[in-house]
């Protein structure tokens, strides 16, 4: 059975906070979660690990964080696919990550074969 589109996210919320800081260690300090007909959208604020935040500000370390991220991220696929798709009821087409430049947010957008389906109003209990 459906959710309301606020349950839908919320589930996402609660999911990959608590997945992300499992593979990670820590979690992110917020997590946001918008979901747009086929597209989801997270934002993680507070995302990077203190080893990570400290290599951004060194010579070449944004591009070595970046690296890093990159494999985490192909890895990580494997657990936020599965993650999706339960919680939506649709097929992930795609998962991409932006790095935010200036702070330690991490964008992950996920793509769907289809539209998430949710009910427009709370279910009766």
């Amino acid at each position: 059975m459906a959710n309301t589109l606020i349950q839908l996210e919320a589930n996402i919320k609660r999911e990959i906070t608590k997945l992300y800081k499992v593979i990670h260690g820590k979690g992110p300090k917020e997590t946001g979660v918008k979901i747009w007909g086929n597209i989801l959208i997270i934002k993680l604020t507070g995302s990077l690990t203190p080893l990570e935040d400290s290599l951004r500000h060194s010579a070449g370390g944004e591009e070595l964080v970046h690296k890093i991220r990159d494999i985490l991220i192909v890895n990580e696929n494997d657990y936020y696919t599965p993650l999706f798709e339960e919680v939506l009821e649709t097929k992930v087409m795609d998962i991409n990550y932006i790095l935010g430049k200036e702070d330690s947010t991490l964008y992950i957008f996920s793509v769907f074969k289809e539209s998430v389906v949710f009910t427009s109003c709370p279910p009766k209990k």
